[in-house]
């Protein structure tokens, strides 16, 4: 990744304390189950990404959905 580049993801990002909003109620146990997956909170997201050498930049929520781009860049 060249050193200015930036990663983005399409995601849902939970904030704990607030109900995520989306359609499927268990999304959560569907991606568990299915992929070994879940949803992530912004903190877990920033976790995630410094283990992979990234630096969490932002997240800009998507209007009109339950979804959030979780930008990136090389820490």
């Amino acid at each position: 990744m060249p050193a200015a580049g930036r990663v983005l993801v399409t995601e849902i990002v939970v904030e704990p304390g607030k109900p995520v909003g989306h359609p499927h109620r268990l999304i959560d146990l569907e991606m568990m189950v299915s992929f070994g997956g879940k949803e992530r909170t912004a903190a877990e997201f920033a976790q995630l990404l410094d283990s992979a050498g990234l630096k969490l930049e932002s997240i800009t929520p998507i209007a009109n959905s339950f979804f959030s781009v979780v930008e990136a860049s090389r820490a």
